[in-house]
């Protein structure tokens, strides 16, 4: 706002305005001709539509604020925020107003229409945050098809989380980590990704697999060092001397908690790199979830039939080791644990985990974490933690990960301790094979394959893939799942060794969908809706486990020998589960799903 409208603010702030259309009066602040409009708005929501907003909806319906101000002058989204914060805040307490808007890369204001050009438009970022528009060239509205920043991209939000929280204290052009974060909890996010290039900071959700960029919290270089710093400090204070907010040269993790938000943030901090010369940071949400037996339905989840069959059967199990492996992010923790909690009540089950992701509940059930961030003394390697836990009496550990660092360098010796005394164990493994497992644990933890021959009950590995939005999908009638399918199996871009399906699904003539690229209300207008796992597992028979004691510990020797017996209660891989899932309508060959499997 310019000076002339800060004197007129002045002079008139006791003023008094009776909206026309109603008889209730309003004492508000009156600032000129400029700002009327952004009053007249405000007349039109009384106190207890606020109040309402605040203490159920969180929120306030923004046509009551943009309908009324579509006439303004040069008053920007920004100072309509300041204006009605400054009016609502007494209404609302120790609560915070956040202002949540998009922006483009074109605007449309005054009857004009203005382009942005310099380093955001030569980069092709289709969203940027307002604040940080740059130049603007005015350009003929003719040619402008429809109105850029529409106000249904706006509206205020009201946070429930009380403004005592220490990432509150500092605010970055409206939002803070916390409220970032909250954000991301609501719309199911996994990870909030924050990266450095050219002078901005970036913000990026991974959602659905995705990573998703949240134009409306870019953060100038300073802005985002500050935010970057502020939370440094939390980490290092939170984890007691664990971590130092002034390191930039090596790589950090640390944890943060949230009881309020009934999540942990695990925090990975990346080096300045080479080229960027910043840091960068991923967030990982862990929330902080319950679990009972009835809490997880397999089916629901979108695992078929043969493999809630193999559950079951694997609930029986003892003495041996089961391993479900994946990349980040794949759901192995998800299915273990959900796993875990439908285990026998009269089997004693001790867990060790990093951290804990899931309560699950239970008097049959110990959950111990590796490390508590808030109390350095608090601390153990899972290996220790094992060979304790042996006179508890177990049934079966869950281990959170099998990996090999410098802190569990005995972890595999006391699994197969314990698997060879009888107890069951259950963890997982960063593999993208139920059939490489076997080479893997040989190279990397050097177990000689006889002990590995009977040591692994069952391997299970899976990816996560978007399926088609079932109100929308559309007929392939241009037959192209089985176009790609073939193209990328004659370029030797399929590497599995068992191909029979896929070998029947390419000459036959089985009626299959694709995503529909309109969508539809349901799924967002994107054409997918939810995710699936799409699985391979391998529990061997006697038959099996004897060949495999012989040296036989490839992977593709492995996948074809336990798939061509056809034996599907025993083995199957990924391939055939996808094109199950294809001929059953519920996911495509689209890039973002094949890629995942195929390779």
């Amino acid at each position: 706002m310019n000076t002339t409208n800060d004197k007129i603010l002045q002079q008139e702030k006791k003023s008094l305005i009776t909206h026309p259309d109603t008889k209730k009066k309003k004492h508000v602040l009156v600032a000129g001709q400029e700002m009327a409009a952004i009053y007249e708005a405000l007349y039109e929501i009384d106190e207890e539509e606020i109040r309402a907003a605040i203490n159920q909806k969180n929120i306030l319906k923004k046509e009551h604020i943009f309908d009324v101000i579509a006439t303004r002058k040069k008053i920007t989204y920004r100072d309509i925020y300041l204006k009605i914060k400054e009016i609502c805040e007494p209404l609302i307490g120790e609560k915070k107003i956040l202002f949540e808007e998009l922006a483009s890369d074109v605007r449309f204001e005054n009857n004009q229409a203005y382009l942005l050009y310099g380093e955001l438009r030569k980069k092709r970022k289709k969203r940027v945050n307002l604040a940080y528009l740059p130049d603007m060239e005015q350009i003929e509205k003719s040619k402008i098809p429809t109105l850029i920043l529409p106000k249904d991209q706006y509206h205020i939000a009201f946070s429930r989380q009380s403004v005592d929280s220490s990432f509150s204290s500092v605010s970055h052009n409206n939002f803070t980590f916390l409220s970032i974060l909250e954000e991301a909890i609501s719309k199911d996010v996994s990870d909030i990704h924050v990266t450095y290039s050219e002078n901005y900071y970036y913000i990026s959700f991974r959602q659905d697999g995705d990573l998703v960029y949240q134009s409306k919290y870019l953060l100038s270089k300073k802005e985002g060092d500050m935010f970057l710093r502020k939370i440094k400090q939390e980490a290092a204070t939170f984890t007691k001397g664990a971590f130092n907010a002034d390191e930039h040269n090596l790589p950090q993790d640390a944890r943060l908690e949230y009881p309020k938000l009934k999540a942990d943030v695990r925090l990975s901090f990346i080096p300045r790199g080479t080229l960027s010369g910043e840091n960068a940071m991923t967030a990982r949400i862990l929330r902080q979830q319950q679990l009972t037996k009835e809490d997880f339905s397999f089916k629901e989840k979108g695992y078929d039939q043969d493999f809630i069959n193999l559950m079951n059967q694997a609930t029986r199990l003892s003495g041996g080791l089961m391993l479900v492996a994946g990349i980040t992010g794949s759901g192995k923790s998800t299915l273990l644990s959900h796993f875990t909690v439908q285990l026998p009540h009269n089997k004693r089950i001790i867990t060790f985990e990093d951290p804990i992701e899931f309560k699950m509940v239970g008097s049959h059930i110990t959950q111990h974490q590796r490390y508590i961030p808030s109390d350095k003394s608090i601390s153990f390697d899972f290996s220790d933690g094992v060979k304790q836990a042996k006179r508890s009496d177990p049934d079966i550990f869950y281990i959170g990960e099998i990996r090999k660092d410098k802190d569990n360098t005995d972890l595999i010796d006391s699994v197969i301790e314990a698997s060879q005394a009888g107890q069951y164990v259950l963890s997982t493994l960063h593999v993208n094979s139920a059939f490489g497992i076997y080479k893997a644990m040989n190279s990397i933890f050097k177990i000689d394959v006889e002990t590995l021959s009977g040591l692994l009950l069952l391997t299970i590995n899976q990816v996560l893939v978007k399926t088609l939005c079932p109100y929308c999908k559309i007929e392939d009638t241009e037959e192209i799942n089985r176009k790609r399918l073939r193209e990328s199996n004659e370029q030797g871009m399929i590497r599995y060794a068992y191909k029979k399906d896929l070998e029947r699904f390419l000459s036959d003539t089985t009626r299959t969908y694709i995503r529909n690229k309109k969508g539809c209300p349901h799924c967002n207008y994107s054409g997918t809706l939810g995710r699936k796992p799409i699985y391979e597992f391998l529990k061997p028979d006697v038959e099996m486990i004897q060949w495999i004691a012989k040296g036989n510990i490839e992977r593709f020797a492995i996948e074809e020998k336990a798939c061509s017996q056809r034996k599907t209660h025993l083995a199957k891989n990924k391939l055939t589960n996808y094109i199950e899932a294809i001929e059953r309508g519920e996911v495509d060959t689209h890039s973002d799903v094949m890629d995942k499997i195929i390779l």
